[in-house]
């Protein structure tokens, strides 16, 4: 119980963005960052705040390393938080990128219902807003987005709605159809009113044995699935159906073995809806890219980073 203590006391935190490295006097960020095996030898200034959107307190972080050629705002998937992604966080700090972090509404040490939302609108709001707060401290560097999951579906949004310019996108495993989707959304439908939540089953979204072990026993992961959820997603997807053609440069990650996603139908759709897109495969990986076993895992870092290179220009 000892981690579940210093996660409350953390989320009660009074933080903010104007102060430097705040993890040098709070035990607590001290804590998060090692039970979450974020690396403080890979960033040299760090700060942090929970930003209010709504009535709802979201945490938000921004990792700088010593020198900066690129800020990556990442967002995490459903049901899991920015410290879930340590090691990709990581390795982009070693690159020379800054690194954005938010905690989705709902999702790990931000406020909200847990893992409820009543809209996809509230989840794009909190990165615009996100943005619009860390902006300030970021390098005079491109932009670039990485989703996973429900992360990418937001950013995608954000970007097609022209409230946050990217210099490029790069989705891992995106959010458009959950798997066995049609047959989902009957039952919820027929359900959710006897049934709004249901306890989550901790599928194999990974062939990592420590991460999944790991993942069950983590105090940030949602522990519940809740039918709003997917209404919101349901009505989501009527409203991106309906977006223009994105012209912005996307590079899509996806593994062949995803029971999470339609892998299939999402990358029709992401092909559809983008004039843009660059798509790799990795056979044998499922629906936690960012989070696989080793081999798998660094060969997508590696692709991540070599995707951002690709994108600066000569002598940049």
């Amino acid at each position: 119980m000892q981690q579940l203590t210093w996660i409350d006391a953390l989320k009660h935190k009074d933080l903010e963005m104007k102060n430097k490295n705040p993890h040098i006097n709070i035990k607590e960020l001290q804590q998060y960052f090692t039970y979450y095996g974020l690396d403080i030898t890979t960033f040299s200034e760090y700060r942090n705040e929970f930003i209010y959107v709504e009535d709802r307190r979201l945490f938000l972080q921004l990792f700088t390393p010593a020198s900066c050629k690129g800020i990556v705002f990442i967002i995490h998937g459903y049901l899991d938080h920015s410290a879930g992604l340590a090691r990709t966080i990581n390795r982009l700090l070693q690159e020379g990128y800054q690194v954005a972090a938010l905690d989705l509404p709902g999702h790990g040490l931000s406020g909200g219902a847990s893992g409820s939302i009543a809209s996809f609108d509230e989840y794009v709001e909190a990165a615009v807003k996100a943005w619009g707060k860390v902006s300030p401290y970021c390098a005079n560097v491109p932009l670039y987005g990485l989703g996973h999951s429900t992360g990418a579906a937001i950013l995608f949004q954000a970007a097609c709605d022209r409230k946050i310019q990217f210099s490029k996108m790069i989705f891992a495993a995106p959010l458009y159809m959950p798997y066995r989707w049609r047959k989902l959304r009957t039952g919820i439908k027929l359900f959710s009113r006897l049934v709004p939540r249901h306890k989550r089953r901790f599928k194999k979204n990974s062939e990592d044995k420590n991460y999944h072990l790991f993942t069950k026993n983590d105090p940030l992961q949602v522990k519940f699935l809740q039918a709003e959820w997917m209404f919101a997603l349901e009505a989501w997807h009527g409203r991106i159906s309906r977006c223009p053609v994105y012209g912005g440069e996307i590079h899509l990650l996806q593994g062949n073995k995803d029971t999470t996603v339609e892998w299939k139908e999402n990358l029709k759709f992401f092909r559809e809806k983008c004039q843009n897109l660059r798509v790799t495969l990795f056979e044998g990986a499922r629906h936690q890219l960012l989070n696989e076993k080793d081999a798998v895992r660094k060969a997508v870092e590696s692709c991540i980073v070599q995707s951002l290179e690709d994108n600066r220009s000569p002598g940049s």
